[in-house]
């Protein structure tokens, strides 16, 4: 059943459990390099309100445990550690079942290990915008994007727009609203139905996206155009997931994102979302790369994404048909463009 939001408006101001108003909570592996950068932007926070952070340390090997028990040391009022034994993340456990029972607040924020915020009144501005306007249910932020060395780039995923609204529309795209550093939005985990916590437990896609998707299906978000945070894309060193999937071929990854993103919409809220077009460019993205590279990883990706659409063989073989026609034209167009523009110059 989809849940109006007025009515979990209401669910929310009758809600009796919250132990303070934010739970901030950031999750490390291996962040020696960057973990003290993102704990001072969040302690560093000037509020009017009560909030606590939650660590989530998934068993580093390097020193980023021995930091972070220093900080809790240092705040024990302010800080509850999550330290693993065993890599969660390896073992294929979902962390945020670990997570979800420890946040008591009103509203949550994120921010992962490698990232941190530039903003002492960051949660101060998003308190206050939720605050008073009931009907909103999240808002995120702009941010900045930097390498691991500290130079600044420029994000296709993330670009720098004016203000504007993420609802449900958005969401039935599975599109982002903004980065992880960047969210704040109500805690929607106290007032899910069992069942709608069990489909978002199952889903298998990457969290900061089906937050995402879980807050448009329910209401409205703000994304604001003030940066206030940083974002490290690490490629080169390290264990982030840019780190872990830069130049590989993700192609059978995604579309297991989205098939569990579809069901996870029909189980919870009873939507149904269409992703033929989405299927098809998968299937595409992962012909191109055994056409590039031939060998059996590619191959039995390009299998296994064949394996996974819901149609039947002919209508994808037309389904390719059709994205040949389509990149073909694309290519010609794009290519009397750059011949018109020399005619002109």
């Amino acid at each position: 059943m989809w849940v109006n939001f007025r009515n979990v408006e209401v669910m929310y101001m009758m809600q009796r459990d919250y132990e303070y108003e934010v739970s901030v909570y950031c999750v490390t592996y291996n962040h020696e390099k960057y973990i003290r950068d993102a704990l001072d932007g969040i302690l560093n926070q000037k509020t009017s309100f009560t909030w606590k952070l939650i660590i989530f340390d998934d068993a580093s090997t390097d020193g980023t445990t021995e930091i972070v028990r220093e900080y809790e040391r240092k705040y024990p009022e302010k800080i509850i550690t999550l330290i693993q034994k065993e890599n969660q993340y390896s073992k294929g456990n979902n962390i945020q079942k670990i997570i979800i029972p420890y946040l008591k607040g009103k509203y949550i924020a994120t921010c992962e290990g490698d990232d941190y915020w530039i903003d002492e009144y960051k949660l101060q501005k998003q308190y206050d915008f939720l605050e008073n306007h009931f009907d909103f249910i999240g808002c995120y932020h702009n941010i900045d994007v930097i390498n691991e060395f500290g130079e600044k780039k420029i994000s296709k995923e993330f670009p720098i727009r004016n203000r504007w609204i993420y609802d449900r529309n958005n969401a039935i795209k599975f599109e982002l609203p903004g980065q992880t550093a960047a969210a704040f939005y109500k805690n929607f985990y106290m007032n899910f139905t069992k069942k709608q916590l069990k489909s978002y437990m199952e889903c298998s896609t990457n969290g900061d996206r089906k937050i995402a998707v879980t807050l448009g299906m329910m209401g409205k978000i703000m994304c604001m155009e003030e940066i206030m945070a940083v974002h490290r894309v690490i490629i080169n060193q390290g264990d982030s997931w840019h780190a872990q999937v830069f130049n590989k071929n993700m192609a059978a990854i995604n579309m297991k994102s989205k098939i569990d993103m579809k069901k996870f919409v029909k189980d919870a809220f009873d939507v149904e979302v269409d992703i033929k077009a989405d299927q098809a460019n998968l299937l595409w993205t992962a012909l191109r790369y055994y056409q590039k590279n031939r060998n059996k990883e590619n191959l039995n990706i390009l299998v296994k994404v064949w394996k996974m659409m819901g149609e039947n063989n002919i209508t994808k073989v037309w389904m390719m048909i059709q994205k040949i026609i389509q990149k073909s034209f694309s290519n010609f167009k794009g290519k009397k463009i750059v011949k018109s523009e020399k005619e002109i110059y």
